[in-house]
């Protein structure tokens, strides 16, 4: 009897199509007709059928063929399998030749010629369709309605009947969505719009509204991302602006979007209420325009802003009152000269009724202290008796026990797994199939698979005799930690430092805790020490806490 997997898909809940289930249904009658054996049911809802990337459960099936477990794929639909033409062709084309497989659709004829016909038509329809929604929504947007998305903050989406009385398929009123005016939130993005047309910075626009207890958009606290995103929406002004990107799909199948050229855009002004008016737009657009060309004015030969474009320890400090990554700052002009400090990122960004971690590690100075104590440790003679002794007695025991017992249980449970299939296969042959010996089936065969995957596996790794370093090898390899410390790139040493420090985390009071990564390649010890802020005095004790 041959063995077959069910395909469904359903491209979205509002799709007036055959629902899953149907499909499955017709597919499994399919089958009883033809005396075939369904083994798996795939079902991908709410997915596009254009490409076959981001069909995980497609993918799937397409990997169990490959693996020999499948005679037969069956679909309600051939475009069920997708609406890319080329893309299923292949698909269907590799099943056949490679793996021997069949591809049949309940509903439709088998014929190869037919099939593709049937293929070709379908990814026509999907182009059309996806043409039709676009001409809509250009329509909807042209006469001022919203045509997908969360309200900007300042309004909140309402729901109204069409103007001209247009109605859907069951006669009722076809909604739009508008924007209106959000009473509470209209007036705080109009203060962000004049506060910084007053010349007030961003970040200091955030810190004042978190000062003030009010709310960001998301229920979060403001920072400059949030003020930055209402300050260059033109919806403020009253516009509906839409087609401004296009989505993509990459070779994997995930979507991306790119913009598209401003004469694309559908622009419809006076489509809602204004919360600024068109000289408040004019006066923040002068300022943005303004700080730019300050910006583009003191960026470094080359075009690279700033005079520090990467920084050693971002990612690893953490503030230790409202746990955000300390941040690099720069401050200072060339001829004054510049300073370069690690600071707490919610309080620089979001103001001190977030934290109040005043703590600051001027860059080169926690920097060195930092890679001081890490070399400290590195090569001591304690601890690379304890590395070396770790090492060998990790080898020792992959030799002793290469999971040879493993494979010999697992070879047995297979053996068991294949009688059982032989005894059900004759229990068909002589009685015929009912739902529990196919359900029983089922369940052996995916055994089966498993504990084949399993002994694989298991082989593998006793093929794979590993070697033992000797104390020579492992001295030469902390050696090169250490170097790579002293005189490597910024990725190398950023590298070494996150593969033994999990964070650094320095408290309001100034102390700095290193704690040392579990998984690490050494093991160090967490310590600590204080942070001296005195200009030109020692940065850090080493008399510190850990040592």
């Amino acid at each position: 009897m041959k063995k077959a997997a069910v395909y469904a898909r359903y491209s979205s809940d509002k799709q007036t199509g055959e629902s899953v289930q149907v499909q499955i249904d017709k597919c499994r009658d399919y089958c009883e007709r033809q005396d075939i054996l369904v083994c798996e049911v795939f079902v991908d809802e709410a997915k596009s059928g254009t490409t076959e990337g981001g069909r995980e459960e497609y993918r799937r099936m397409l990997d169990m063929a490959g693996d020999g477990f499948l005679d037969v794929i069956i679909a309600y639909k051939y475009d069920r399998l997708g609406r890319s033409f080329l893309e299923t062709l292949r698909s269907i084309g590799d099943l056949e030749r490679l793996y021997d497989i069949e591809v049949c659709s309940a509903t439709e004829p088998g014929n190869a010629l037919v099939r593709n016909i049937l293929l070709s038509v379908a990814e026509d329809f999907s182009r059309q369709l996806a043409g039709r929604v676009v001409d809509s929504m250009s329509n909807n947007a042209e006469r001022g309605f919203h045509c997908g998305g969360v309200a900007p903050y300042g309004y909140i989406s309402v729901k109204i009947s069409d103007p001209s009385g247009r109605t859907n398929r069951k006669g009722a009123p076809i909604q739009h969505v508008v924007f209106e005016l959000h009473p509470e939130q209209a007036p705080v993005a109009h203060r962000i719009f004049a506060a910084y047309g007053d010349g007030v910075s961003m970040k200091k626009i955030a810190a004042s509204l978190n000062d003030e207890g009010i709310t960001a958009p998301g229920g979060n606290t403001w920072d400059m991302s949030a003020v930055r995103y209402i300050l260059y929406n033109e919806a403020y002004r009253g516009w509906r602006i839409w087609n401004k990107t296009k989505k993509v799909r990459k070779p994997d199948g995930k979507k991306t979007y790119r913009h598209r050229p401003r004469e694309e855009w559908v622009i419809q002004e006076d489509a809602h209420p204004a919360i600024v008016d068109d000289d408040l737009w004019e006066a923040v657009e002068k300022t943005k325009q303004r700080r730019d060309n300050f910006r583009a004015g003191n960026t470094r030969k080359g075009g690279e802003k700033g005079a520090f474009s990467k920084y050693l320890l971002t990612g690893v400090l953490k503030c230790g009152q409202c746990g955000a990554n300390y941040i690099a700052q720069i401050s200072g002009g060339e001829r004054a000269g510049q300073y370069a400090y690690y600071r707490c990122g919610y309080r620089q960004r979001r103001g001190e009724s977030v934290c109040s971690n005043h703590t600051s590690l001027a860059m080169p100075r926690i920097e060195e202290a930092v890679i001081d104590l890490l070399q400290g440790e590195i090569l001591t003679k304690q601890t690379v008796e304890v590395f070396i002794e770790d090492v060998l007695k990790h080898y020792k025991e992959q030799l002793r026990d290469p999971g040879q017992d493993e494979l010999k249980k697992t070879v047995k449970e297979l053996h068991k797994a294949e009688r059982e299939l032989t005894n059900l296969v004759q229990a068909i042959k002589a009685t015929g199939i009912s739902e529990t010996l196919k359900t029983e089936l089922e369940r052996v065969e995916k055994r089966k698979a498993s504990l084949e995957q399993t002994r694989q596996q298991l082989e593998q790794t006793k093929a794979t005799k590993p070697t033992v370093p000797d104390k020579k090898a492992v001295l030469a390899a902390l050696d090169g930690f250490r170097g790579l410390l002293e005189s490597g790139t910024l990725q190398e040493r950023k590298t070494v430092l996150e593969a033994h420090i999990e964070e650094i985390v320095v408290q309001p009071e100034g102390e700095v805790i290193l704690k040392a990564n579990p998984t690490g390649l050494l093991p160090l010890p967490d310590c600590s020490f204080d942070w001296c802020r005195g200009r030109g005095s020692n940065p850090y004790d080493l008399a510190a806490k850990g040592f």
